[in-house]
């Protein structure tokens, strides 16, 4: 029987909440959703779900995919992953990719690069934020997907790189194991590049909801956690190294594999779940 992870608790706490609200139709895609406001995570340990296998190199692929800047959906093909499909464009691009509006969207500005030579210059920097939202793009004129995650903040207390990410609407079941996790990794990222210690990761939600066909699989979860056992112990950093940094911030599959092989030293989840399908 699997142990239960720090965020096992977090995550298990928030689908009870969310399947207690009330069932409301959702215009954009049509379906019946259960929606709560306000979810927080506040997370010293390594954030991987162990209620079901969510197959890490998703996540290691596409947070390698963001650190260099890509917008073509060949990369995520590449590795294995089409999830990214459904929001590119006849030329295979995502206009809305978060690493290429790090990267290149605002102008000539590498904000990525920008708060990292920030922080290289000032570690006592209050002002490292990364945006993703666009509002001129995503509120009014929006595309087919316009990024869930809008803002990061990182900052450096006593040698430890805190980072803080709100993020507007959540799809439990899918997105937010991933989301999570990412951000962890983009955090580890950032800290090895600047040779200090991954800190705190505080992660907020606005909305965070549950598809209609993804109760069931909420449901067996819920039931999952109540069967851990005790807690995992896992890691609270991969002690990922400035050369894989360098490897993500160039865009090369071999950062992703390097950050998997790490994941997969320890990871032992409960099997994963088939049913739910991805959202446009």
């Amino acid at each position: 029987m699997p142990n239960k992870t720090e965020f096992d608790t977090y995550y298990s706490f928030l689908l009870k909440r969310v399947m207690q609200a009330k069932p409301e139709h959702n215009r954009r895609t049509g379906k019946m959703v259960r929606a709560v406001d306000g979810a927080f995570f506040r997370l010293g340990s390594f954030p991987i779900l162990n209620l079901r296998n969510i197959n890490p190199m998703w996540t290691a692929a596409e947070v390698v995919w963001f650190m260099g800047g890509k917008s073509d959906v060949k990369f995520m093909q590449d590795l294995g992953f089409k999830n990214w499909d459904p929001f590119a464009n006849k030329d295979g691009l995502v206009e809305s990719a978060t690493g290429y509006r790090w990267r290149h969207r605002f102008g000539r500005l590498d904000q990525l690069m920008a708060v990292i030579d920030k922080l290289d210059a000032d570690p006592s920097s209050r002002q490292a934020v990364l945006l993703s939202w666009n509002p001129n793009d995503d509120l009014l004129k929006p595309g087919p997907n316009a990024p869930c995650v809008m803002l990061w903040h990182v900052h450096i207390i006593d040698g430890h790189l805190h980072m803080s990410v709100i993020q507007r609407s959540a799809d439990l079941y899918f997105g937010l194991p991933h989301d999570i996790l990412g951000a962890r990794l983009i955090q580890e990222l950032i800290a090895a590049g600047l040779d200090v210690v991954p800190g705190n990761l505080s992660y907020q939600v606005s909305n965070a909801h549950l598809y209609e066909d993804q109760w069931t699989a909420a449901e067996e979860m819920i039931t999952r956690e109540e069967l851990c056992g005790e807690k995992a112990m896992y890691p609270a950093n991969l002690g990922l190294t400035k050369d894989v940094t360098v490897q993500a911030l160039e865009g090369d599959q071999w950062a992703a594999n390097a950050i998997f092989q790490k994941m997969m030293a320890f990871y032992s989840p409960f099997p994963p779940i088939r049913g739910p399908k991805l959202v446009k």
